[in-house]
């Protein structure tokens, strides 16, 4: 193993704590807004209910009308705002993993200079390909494939690229054994809203979120406790 020594440690340590930070910042995004949407949805209901005191037992035509816009905002707020926040969040917590994953390793390269670059390593996309590399590496078996935490966010992984790149849709592909489906065993635990077959997924929850954060957390943590052992 490659020679660590404290100042990367605290720089790693560092850019962990703003991981950690930031996606208890965005779990908060979807807190904080709760009370809007429920305000934005009584709100339109008040609307709706008074819009139908108004109209009952009217001829058709002195019926009023109601206008487009407001619908189109009942049923955002009613049936898509909560879901379309919940992925967008999520996201973006993968995305910060990624992040923190580029500065440890961005760390670890040039702190030690070894032989085989960052660049070097290929592996199963990109967070593989870093974890690959820290392992490879630096022989840290807590950054290992084999390890069920790593097998938890490689489900999380299949979430997030279903949102991302497939319209939301889990199984594309029609599996016809949903078990063999990577994330649909995540989808179950958290309780993901999902179709049968292509398994379309929305959430609504913040579970699936603080699941990743979770295991992200746990799995980063390993690999920062293995590296202080190995610190000179």
């Amino acid at each position: 193993m490659q020679p660590i020594n404290k100042a990367m440690l605290k720089d790693i340590g560092l850019s962990f704590e703003i991981y950690r930070k930031n996606v208890e910042s965005l779990i908060s995004i979807h807190e904080d807004t709760a009370a809007i949407r429920e305000a934005k949805v009584i709100q339109l209901d008040r609307e709706i209910e008074e819009w139908s005191a108004n109209n009952t037992g009217r001829p058709v035509d002195e019926i009023g009308s109601i206008r487009d816009e407001w619908l189109e905002e009942y049923f955002h707020y009613k049936h898509h705002f909560d879901y379309l926040l919940l992925h967008s969040l999520y996201i973006s917590i993968f995305s910060m993993f990624e992040n923190h994953l580029h500065r440890m390793v961005e760390i670890l390269y040039k702190g030690t200079t070894p032989l085989i670059k960052p660049q070097d390593m290929k592996g199963n996309g990109e967070i593989d390909t870093l974890r690959k590399y820290i392992s490879l590496v630096f022989g840290l078996k807590s950054a290992s494939s084999d390890l069920a935490l790593w097998g938890d966010i490689l489900e999380y992984k299949a979430i997030r690229n279903a949102l991302v790149h497939s319209g939301c849709r889990l199984n594309r592909e029609l599996k016809p054994s949903k078990d063999k489906v990577r994330g649909y065993r995540k989808v179950i635990e958290h309780d993901i809203w999902h179709s049968s077959e292509a398994i379309y997924l929305r959430m609504r929850n913040e579970k699936p979120l603080k699941g990743f954060i979770e295991s992200s957390l746990n799995f980063l943590t390993g690999i920062q406790e293995e590296l202080a052992s190995h610190a000179a």
